[in-house]
């Protein structure tokens, strides 16, 4: 290579260098003001919270009767947000305080992350929160290396600072939302089955504190371990889903066109008399689960929608009856990954593939 090339390289890498050390160090110009100086008075009259990158729309909160819930562009429907989150974003906004000025050199923010989001190699998040009428809009870029705290730009601004604390941001649209899918607590179950083939079923016991008994042992056959049942409905209880999208009603019936394509279904009976049908589908390597129940009044948000799952999770619930069964007689379908226990009697099965 041309030593005057070579040369040169070797200045600009210096100077690129240089200047992200700068930015990077403390400045002279420390502030204790606040990043919005009232919202603290306008906390309780927040009317929408938006999160954008320049992918899309990961966040548009709005108050809903039940709570707050959020659009889901992939589907066009409104969907209960995680609180906490939601709460901790405000909370971490309205008290947060400009630390450190930094650059006000456009060319210098992709260092810091806070580029416009309309730029394709943006890192920022727009955040807009709507308050008694005003909006309340700031770009959010990278963490400090000290992990203490987030770089920021006013949306209309130049001047870039290190805030003292960081803002929490989602990494997808649906990450912020409501886990585990259903809002169902272990006293309302009343017995969940497996039905069609390889049908097992799963009662509760008449005495409240007994638990669950599995149907249908043999004098020769015991469960695994004591734990086993109520872990089973656990799993299903806490079953978290990783998007929501949208399949043709056909979709979670078997097909002739994709004979390796897996239909499982259970009914879960409620304490109430109410019975939702709980259906599985492995379809090309993808995992999908959905829920609908038959009350006819009221709603709930996981009613009739599609979720993509993992496989870890399809195959805690994907399980036949020599799966809860310790006996050398069993003679049904192999052994499936083993059902994994409660917390407290938890199984080191590995870290969930998410």
């Amino acid at each position: 290579m041309n030593k005057q090339i070579l040369a040169l390289l070797v200045v600009i890498s210096l100077a690129t260098a240089a200047i992200y050390y700068l930015l990077m160090q403390p400045s002279q110009s420390n502030s204790t003001e606040l990043l919005f100086s009232d919202l603290t008075d306008k906390a309780e009259q927040i009317e929408r919270v938006e999160i954008l990158n320049h992918q899309g729309t990961l966040v548009s909160a709005t108050q809903g009767k039940d709570g707050w819930v959020t659009r889901v562009e992939a589907t066009g429907i409104d969907y209960p947000i995680n609180q906490q989150k939601l709460s901790e974003l405000i909370t971490n906004l309205k008290e947060a305080r400009l630390y450190e000025a930094k650059t006000n050199k456009k060319e210098n923010y992709p260092i810091l992350g806070v580029s416009d989001i309309q730029s394709v190699d943006s890192q920022a998040s727009l955040i807009n929160v709507t308050a008694s009428g005003k909006q309340y809009s700031v770009l959010v870029g990278r963490q400090a290396s000290s992990g203490k705290g987030s770089y920021i730009r006013m949306a209309s601004g130049k001047q870039t600072w290190l805030l003292d604390t960081l803002v929490p941001l989602p990494d997808s649209e649906f990450d912020w939302l409501k886990q585990p899918i259903v809002d169902i607590s272990e006293e309302q179950v009343n017995f969940v089955s497996r039905v069609g083939q390889q049908t097992f079923s799963i009662q509760r016991a008449q005495q409240q504190d007994e638990g669950f008994i599995f149907e249908g042992l043999s004098e020769s056959e015991t469960l695994k371990y004591n734990a086993i049942l109520a872990g089973f409905i656990d799993n299903i209880l806490g079953l978290s889903f990783d998007q929501i999208v949208s399949l043709p009603d056909d979709f979670w019936q078997p097909s002739s066109t994709e004979p390796e394509k897996e239909v499982i279904q259970f009914e879960i009976g409620l304490q109430t008399g109410d019975m939702i049908k709980m259906t599985l589908v492995k379809s090309k390597n993808e995992h999908f689960v959905q829920f609908t129940r038959n009350e006819s009044e009221g709603q709930v948000h996981w009613d009739g929608l599609s979720y993509l799952i993992s496989n870890f999770d399809f195959d805690q619930i994907n399980k036949n009856r020599a799966d809860f069964i310790d006996s050398n007689e069993t003679t049904d379908s192999p052994v499936q990954a083993p059902v994994q226990a409660p917390a407290s009697q938890a199984i080191d099965e590995g870290e969930s593939p998410k």
